[in-house]
């Protein structure tokens, strides 16, 4: 039936900032929901806190509320704005558990507002671990033996009863925060604090483990007329033990039995009706490998991080659809491509998820996976093998593996190896490949009939596999899948081993195998075309090839194109062409039928090709005569670059489209939106390294390629792809380099006459040495063209240096070291657009913490708050000086320092988008994505109606109506693309002009005029899903997240942006005080406002005596170093408020003490303060809240 008509207004909750466990997934079915609200005429009310989502753009909604997303602000978005309905489902945990708290408060019913899709009880009975046990016993589905404890003592008594190994689940918590397994009593009871402490009803249940089995999940719909269809299922490469969210997940299942496929469908949907789920949900089992035998694990009632793989892998729009469901539709009403919602997909082809973790950055934290997850995100990728799917997958990464292989693992011996994979790290499937590559005979007997398949050759059809032995899973099992046949022995005893390790199913191990065996065909046939086509079809990069063949890259690339070996691009269009559709959605493989071919090419262009064809031409497209951009996505999310790149990716993508031309996407995080196909013209989900990118540039021919808003990813990728002649638009590599090479910059800014720390590049240990004496200690080291400040370090003598030099960095000719003195002064930051006459920078940040934090782990304020007039002045001459100097066409970032005695120097300049484009852009009203995208397209400034006179004056809705695209030709654009190495003139004739603020003339940048209300960015960490990394805040970025705040004063923005991060701001407890020799004068005034305000002081010996020392009444705990943990177990009560921990840096002294106090706040939930800047902001806070809540704003 069609949408309720007494639904017109609808509030839908956001995830707020990214932590570990709750990433960018729900920014697209976040996004993919408000627009399919839009769609049947509902008025949409978000709410969100993350500002660098697409989801708060003020055109996804009708209203945006960028507010915390706690019960207080909430209750008063609602009360304010009388929704009909909210939509709990689509904000992940944090959404799923407000929506349940407000209808628990009776703030739903005091408004008149009701739950869309699954009610409150159904959600209660999906999350409350007791209750979920109840409906599943009265199903008759099994369950684990489990109970539910609220305390330490009732929980203990429940582990002995059920009998370890038991697991600990923690209600209404993400990502398996707080969980784990627990052997025997002592590790139970160190889990079991830490998991009642992070369940926010202090709830926990105990089950019996079946660490080892199988882990399947199905991902299913369900309407109000009880139709329910299971969208995909996907199974978890690894175990039960590793969380879903760190496993290698293909999809769909490649081990599953007919029998058992059914059986788990079956069981899922029996669970979802019973439920009564309205709209999708997300079935865990776990399965016995050596039985039939299966347990319902978990239901998430909810669109979740598994529910947007399951939407790129099948092309089914499961956040969009959920949405429709809630306001009353059915499935056989929504409409996908050319088929109803009704229809369950089909997939013709295997996707790999893999799993990225921030290992690379952080070494000492402990990397041995378990149920809590650690990844900060994932790749997928699509092939039409289980081999292809997954080395696209690794080579996807980004961590430096072009292949199964990790030279780490070279020198290990056997036994070290199976230890290790039996420990469960991150890097696991490394060193299995290394164990099968050391139990490999050397023999060419073996290979598969597909791969035998000659160009031209027809591929014969799949079998599918029926029956399966189910005694070990290794004695004499036959598969039949993928094209391969092969009959496996009880011989073959290194995969018998790593099973037995691992519990690797041992399909799995010979799709390794299988790889590793063409690795040494490959070696033993160079030039072989017949056995490169082989290995192509199995996902073999041309590098990999090059390593083996023992030649270069580019002579792989170029003996593939003369010989024709060149891949094909298939369509992801839900049904596996059963019925006619079109879906702009595709991968490579190497086969024959290229379904991606341009409208007009009749040769060889496949099943659909009428109906795509019709489908351009309603679409008004042209063709292969429509000029085509290709926007570089930036990849899995990390440390250091995270969903920001990929807002600038979206906004891009819809400016080009508006322009009039074809925008094609290519991009491999299933959680962005920049990997929804309806975003762009044409998606290709593929890795972003030279030889993919370079094939579909080969099939499309486009105009050129945008390579500065996907972040280091795509910034990387820029010169090799100049040098293989492709048209790189707006900043081009000549400009890149001038701002990345440390030598070409320093010339730069000499010309320029712009100030810089002094500092030198080095390419040797001893270089390093000998340039640190010459600038003098501290000095602030990093490698060159990195991204997120990674090995970046603040080193405060030459014992020090020295090993960062050995261990922490590569250093050679090929990859310098940057050495610069190390100035203490204020931070600020700009983000700006360049055009080769103007520069435009709408807003300038100030950094709350001094040098020294990673700008992307700072607090930053939009307007500044302390700069001066001619500070200002200076920041917008220099912007602009290096904008024109370095040649740059669309957005650029930079970073400055300015002194205690205002002089300001520059730190670094970024030729791209950077992670505060969405922040400054929410806060000044001004996109810069798009103007900077249409300046690389030909636009100027002026063209787009930016002057000084015109943004002096203009409000924010002004320019949307006068310069948000005015009807701008498309033509326009065309003739003013700007070629592959037009750059601008360094010097200038004179630096004279008034500048914005009153002070010194300057030639100054385009600075609008600054808003009224204050605009604060907070970070938001992920301390306690990384055991062993040291929370300390440096010049090496930690956070994973950000939050906005906004009202018209600053300390009431900088409290909304705090707790929306989710800092616990308390008034009153006690602080923990422990800090460095050279901070204790600074930080005697801070902790006497703390005492004042009412809280108790508790210190280190040392810190404690110099607080009593200045009056201040201190309770003194002794540090481990003292053969105490008295300091340790004050943070462990829960009482303590704040801890405040700095380390020395200019002496470079740095002790065990601090790193255990840091680990013991993050993983007791403690706030942690390592910047005595960070201090005098929150008490700044502290004293003008009150106890009460401050406003609420739409943007």
């Amino acid at each position: 039936m069609p949408k309720r008509k007494e639904i017109n207004k609808v509030l839908v909750i956001g995830s707020g900032p990214i932590v570990i466990g709750q990433a960018a997934e729900f920014d697209y079915a976040g996004t993919q929901a408000c627009l399919a609200l839009k769609e049947e005429g509902c008025e949409v009310i978000l709410c969100n806190s993350n500002p660098a989502t697409i989801m708060t753009d003020t055109s996804i909604a009708d209203k945006v509320y960028m507010e915390p997303l706690t019960l207080e602000y909430v209750a008063r978005i609602i009360r304010y704005e009388r929704p009909d309905a909210i939509l709990p489902g689509i904000g992940g945990q944090t959404g799923l558990n407000l929506a349940v708290q407000l209808e628990k408060k009776g703030v739903l019913a005091e408004c008149g507002t009701e739950l869309l899709g699954t009610k409150s009880s159904s959600i209660e009975k999906a999350e409350d671990r007791e209750l979920f046990k109840e409906l599943c016993e009265e199903l008759g589905e099994p369950v684990l033996p489990s109970e539910t404890a609220h305390n330490i003592d009732e929980g203990l008594a429940a582990a002995r009863r059920i009998g370890f190994p038991v697991v600990l689940r923690p209600a209404f918590t993400l990502g398996g925060t707080g969980g784990g397994f627990a052997e025997n009593e002592e590790e139970f009871l160190s889990l079991m604090k830490n998991a009642l402490a992070l369940s926010p009803v202090q709830e926990v249940l105990i089950e019996k483990s079946v660490k080892g089995f199988k882990e399947i999940e199905y991902e299913v719909m369900r309407d109000k007329n009880d139709t329910a269809v299971t969208i995909c299922n996907m199974e978890n490469i690894d175990p039960v033990g590793i969380h879903t969210g760190d496993s290698i997940v293909v999809c769909p299942s490649q081990t599953l039995t007919n029998k058992e496929y059914h059986m788990l469908r079956d069981s899922a949907l029996r669970v979802i009706r019973a439920l009564e789920i309205e709209g999708g949900c997300n079935v865990q089992f776990a399965l016995d490998p050596a039985s039939f035998q299966y347990y319902l694990i978990e239901v998430n009632p909810r669109v979740s991080r598994s529910s947007a793989l399951a939407s790129k892998a099948s092309g089914y729009p499961i956040a969009r659809v959920s949405a429709k469901i809630g306001i009353g539709m059915t499935l056989d009403e929504i409409m996908l491509a050319n088929t109803p919602a009704c229809f369950e997909p089909a997939l013709d082809y295997v996707v790999t998820k893999m799993p990225r973790f921030p290992f690379d950055k952080f070494a000492d934290a402990n990397n041995t996976l378990s149920t809590q997850m650690k990844a900060t995100g994932e790749v997928m990728s699509v092939g039409r093998t289980m081999e292809e799917s997954l080395l696209k997958a690794v080579r996807a990464l980004e961590t430096g593996h072009f292949h199964l292989y990790d030279p780490k693992f070279d020198r290990m011996e056997k036994e070290d190896l199976l230890q290790y994979i039996h420990e469960g790290r991150d890097d696991r499937i490394f060193a299995i490949a290394k164990l099968l590559r050391d139990g490999t005979e050397k023999k060419d007997s073996w290979k598969s009939e597909t791969e035998k398949k000659k160009p031209g050759e027809k591929e014969t059809e799949n079998k599918e596999t029926e029956n399966k032995e189910k005694e070990t899973g290794l004695e004499k099992e036959t598969e039949k899948g993928n094209g391969y046949e092969i009959e496996n022995k009880t011989k073959d005893e290194a995969v018998k081993e790593i099973f037995k390790r691992t519990g690797i199913d041992p399909l799995f191990i010979r799709v390794f195998r299988r790889i590793v065996e063409e690795e040494e065909h490959l070696r033993q046939n160079p030039g072989d075309t017949e056995e490169l086509w082989i290995a192509k079809r199995m996902g073999f990069s041309d590098r990999a090839v090059s390593v083996l063949w023992n030649m270069t890259e580019e002579q792989v690339f170029s003996y593939r194109q003369e010989k024709k070996i060149v891949p094909v691009y298939k369509m992801i269009d839900t049904c596996a062409s059963e019925f006619e559709s079109y879906v702009p959605y595709f991968y490579s493989t190497y086969e024959e039928e290229n379904e991606a071919l341009p409208v007009g090419d009749s040769e060889n262009r496949g099943v659909g090709a009428k109906y795509r064809e019709r489908n351009f031409r309603e679409k008004n497209f042209s063709g292969s005569s429509l000029r085509k951009i290709i926007v570089l996505g930036s990849g899995p999310i990390r440390i250091g670059q995270g969903v920001e790149f990929d807002y600038s990716t979206v906004h891009a993508v819809q400016t080009i489209r508006r322009a009039g031309y074809e925008a094609i996407i290519i991009n491999n995080n299933p959680e962005t939106v920049s990997t929804d196909y309806t975003c762009s013209d044409k998606l290709y989900f593929e890795p972003l390294t030279v030889e993919d990118v370079m094939n579909v540039i080969a099939m499309e021919k486009p105009g050129g390629i945008i390579a500065t808003l996907g972040g280091q990813t795509a910034i990387n990728l820029a010169e090799p792809l100049h040098k293989r002649g492709v048209r790189i638009i707006g900043t081009d590599c000549d400009a890149i380099e001038r701002a990345e090479n440390r030598d070409c910059f320093e010339k730069l800014l000499e010309e320029l006459e712009i100030p810089q720390p002094k500092g030198h590049a080095v390419t040797s240990v001893e270089a390093g040495i000998r340039a640190a004496a010459e600038i003098g200690y501290p000095v602030l080291v990093r490698p060159s063209f990195v991204l997120g400040g990674r090995a970046m370090q603040i080193v405060g003598k030459e014992e020090e240096l020295y090993e960062y030099l050995q261990t922490a960095v590569e250093i050679d000719a090929d990859k310098p070291v940057l050495v610069d003195k190390y100035i203490r002064g204020k931070e600020v930051e700009v983000d700006a657009v360049c055009d080769g006459v103007d520069v435009f920078a709408p807003g300038i940040m100030e950094l709350v913490e001094r040098t020294g934090v990673h700008s992307g782990d700072s607090i930053s304020v939009y307007p500044p708050y302390s700069l001066s007039s001619s500070v200002r002045n200076l920041i917008l001459d220099y912007t602009k000086r290096l904008g024109l100097g370095i040649g740059i066409r669309g957005l650029f970032n930079i970073q400055f320092i300015v002194d205690r005695d205002d002089r300001v120097y520059i730190i670094e300049v970024n030729p791209r988008s950077s992670r505060t484009v969405p922040f400054l852009s929410k806060a000044t009203g001004w996109s810069l994505a798009d103007i900077a995208t249409l300046v690389s397209l030909g636009v100027s400034l002026r063209e787009q109606g930016i002057t000084q006179e015109a943004v002096g004056t203009w409000k924010r809705a002004d320019f949307t109506a006068a310069a948000s695209f005015r009807n701008i030709p498309a033509s326009t654009c065309q003739e003013n693309l700007p070629g592959a190495n037009s750059h601008y003139p360094k010097k200038f004739v004179s630096f004279t002009g008034q500048g914005v603020f009153p002070g010194r003339p300057v030639l100054s940048a385009i600075y609008p005029r600054e808003k009224e209300r204050c605009y604060v960015k907070v970070p938001a960490f992920s301390f306690s899903k990384l055991l062993g990394m040291d929370a300390y805040l440096s010049p090496e970025m930690k956070s994973t997240g950000e939050a906005i705040g906004y009202d018209r004063k600053l300390h009431r923005a900088m409290y909304k942006a705090m707790i929306a991060s989710g800092v616990r701001l308390r008034s009153y407890g006690t602080v923990v005080v422990s800090v460095a020799d050279e901070d204790k004068l600074e930080t005697i005034p801070l902790i006497r406002r703390f005492y004042d305000m009412g809280f108790n002081i508790e210190a280190s010996t040392l810190t404690g005596e110099y607080l009593e020392e200045a009056g201040i009444r201190t309770r003194i705990r002794r540090k481990p170093s003292e053969g105490s943990e008295e300091i340790l177990d004050i943070i462990r009560t829960g009482f303590v408020s704040y801890v405040i921990n700095t380390r020395a840096i200019l002496s470079g002294v740095h002790y065990g003490d601090g790193i255990r106090i840091r680990t013991c706040a993050a993983q007791n939930n403690v706030p942690m303060l390592t910047s005595l800047d960070t201090v005098r902001m929150l008490l700044d806070v502290l004293e003008e809240m009150t106890m009460g809540i401050s406003t609420i704003d739409a943007v």
